[in-house]
């Protein structure tokens, strides 16, 4: 697995016809492969760290704000749906001191919480195409999500913002991004998230866009399943044409 440090920007890709067969996946993390990092205990505990760093280190007095509402407040103001990258913009820091602080001291208890998790992720081992990780999420949670579960070699990138100068979904430049670092052909590529909202420029880019959630799909979901393990069996299915 290539964990991205960093990459060159790409050419803007044109969209492609649609491929006769499915030859890669490009799939979301949180509450697509794993769970969210706020649902485990050692999760809630980094974001609250994280919250904390703010209030202490921020341009701003955040002292009125409650946890829910600096969160929000942190992504409105820089513009981004991971709180990581908006705390690390607030602070003036990079994300080596960020994780430092809040996610390393924390990683052997994160890991142990996520060891066994149950994740209908693991029938990706099945896989007969490369997958590839493109999230919002920080790259030590994946991490510790992957090496608890004995995922590491199912995966051939993962994909997070500090790698991509603080991209995120659903910015275009992210999956621009991603292809040019995984070399992935969009027409061939089965692109996965929980989010309808980041579906729309991977379906632009001739992407299968697969929507795994409850609320009614757009017209740019091309299958939508509420289940994960009827949706990855069909993800299989796909690639492998039948």
């Amino acid at each position: 697995m290539v964990r991205t440090t960093a990459a060159n920007r790409p050419k803007r890709v044109e969209i492609p016809r649609p491929a006769a067969a499915h030859a890669s996946i490009l799939s979301d993390f949180s509450d697509v492969i794993g769970p969210k990092l706020k649902y485990t205990k050692t999760g809630a505990e980094i974001i609250s760290s994280i919250i904390r760093l703010v209030r202490d280190r921020g341009t701003q007095d955040f002292s009125a704000f409650s946890e829910k509402d600096l969160n929000e407040a942190l992504l409105k103001k820089h513009d981004t749906d991971a709180l990581h990258i908006a705390a690390m913009r607030e602070c003036g820091m990079s994300h080596e001191e960020l994780f430092d602080l809040t996610y390393n001291p924390m990683l052997n208890a994160l890991g142990s919480e996520l060891s066994g998790w149950k994740a209908h992720a693991g029938l990706l081992r099945k896989s007969e195409v490369p997958i590839a990780i493109l999230s919002n999420s920080a790259l030590p949670y994946i991490d510790a999500f992957l090496k608890a579960n004995h995922m590491l070699d199912v995966f051939t990138h993962v994909i997070t913002p500090e790698a991509i100068d603080g991209m995120t979904k659903p910015s275009e430049e992210a999956y621009l991004r991603a292809i040019s670092i995984t070399g992935f052909d969009p027409s061939g590529t089965i692109f996965i998230d929980n989010r309808m909202k980041n579906l729309v420029y991977p379906r632009s880019m001739g992407m299968t866009t697969v929507y795994i959630g409850n609320d009614p799909p757009a017209e740019y979901v091309c299958h939508h399943f509420s289940n994960r393990r009827e949706a990855f069996e069909a993800i299989l299915r796909m690639c492998a044409g039948t």
